[in-house]
């Protein structure tokens, strides 16, 4: 018998250890499937039992401990607090509103807006809203640092609209570039350098005989910069000791540098009582198209150069 066993070919031994690997695993084949599927099912449960205890660790152990650093962080870091309320936009300061009667069953509407952030440009919408209704929303700008009085003009209604308010609808704030202008009330200065003098205001005008009476404000306006303007925006505002009394808008075309103009503003109504006259320039001097260009300039785009890209 043992000569018959060593006379076994190598092709024999490899089938037999074949069989019997096929014979243990359909044998056992159940067991390994139950033990995979308790393999999943533990690692599962642990992965649920780390969720819920960092759920826990978050919300129920650590949370008053970690709103304790916080505050602490934030109370402590001075520094950072300040660079954080620095380079946060701050928003524009709105004032009361003044309704001015310009005509019969018409009102304009006038409000001053500051824009307090010395570094930042903006471009809004606004509207006036008031008790049972609201204007169109319109658009403009604030340099940074300027104040001037926004406006609505010859607003429908039988009587002054109560409870008034100027809101800002929406804001898109851009910092200027100090790298490019290292010293912006400087740079302003010279781009705003427009003197108002000879400023009269006459409150009562004959027109023809028989005629209403009107009023009309007069001054001279002087461009002492070196930039030469397409279009130059005037708001003229009226104080009287009561509050505005008048306000309007004027332009100045083609306003050559080292020009100066005289400028005649007419109100088709007997403004009296008028103790001060405002003048305010509207000049987005950040946008290339007020400017007129020297002959033989090109054109560049201002605002790439001195806003910073975030």
């Amino acid at each position: 018998m043992e000569q018959e066993l060593n006379q076994i070919q190598p092709e024999d031994r490899s089938a037999e250890r074949t069989y019997k690997l096929g014979v243990f695993w359909i044998t056992r084949k159940g067991i390994f499937k139950k033990a995979l599927i308790a393999v999943f099912i533990l690692f599962d449960v642990a992965l649920f039992a780390v969720a819920i205890w960092g759920l826990l660790d978050v919300y129920v152990f650590s949370y008053q401990r970690e709103k304790e650093i916080i505050r602490e962080l934030a109370s402590g870091n001075t520094l950072l607090r300040k660079i954080v309320e620095e380079r946060s936009a701050k928003p524009i300061m709105a004032g009361e509103v003044s309704s001015v009667k310009s005509d019969d069953g018409e009102w304009d509407l006038v409000a001053m807006a500051e824009n307090p952030n010395t570094d930042l440009f903006v471009e809004f919408e606004y509207q006036f809203r008031f008790a049972g209704g609201v204007t169109d929303a319109k658009k403009s700008f604030l340099l940074p640092g300027e104040a001037r009085p926004f406006m609505v003009f010859g607003f429908k209604s039988e009587s002054a609209p109560l409870n008034s308010s100027l809101q800002i609808v929406s804001a898109s704030w851009q910092r200027v570039d100090a790298h490019a202008i290292a010293d912006y009330e400087s740079w302003q200065r010279d781009r705003l350098n427009i003197e108002f003098s000879e400023i009269v205001h006459t409150p009562s005008l004959s027109i023809g005989e028989g005629g209403s009476a009107v009023s009309r404000t007069s001054f001279s306006a002087k461009n002492k910069s070196a930039f030469s303007y397409s279009d130059v925006p005037l708001i003229i505002l009226l104080l009287r000791s009561s509050g505005v009394a008048g306000v309007n808008r004027v332009s100045i075309s083609n306003f050559e540098a080292n020009e100066t103009r005289k400028i005649d503003v007419n109100w088709f109504d007997a403004v009296s009582g008028v103790s001060e006259v405002r003048i305010y320039p509207e000049i987005n001097i950040f946008d290339d198209r007020v400017y007129i260009p020297l002959q033989g300039e090109t054109e560049e785009d201002l605002r790439e150069r001195v806003f910073k890209r975030s």
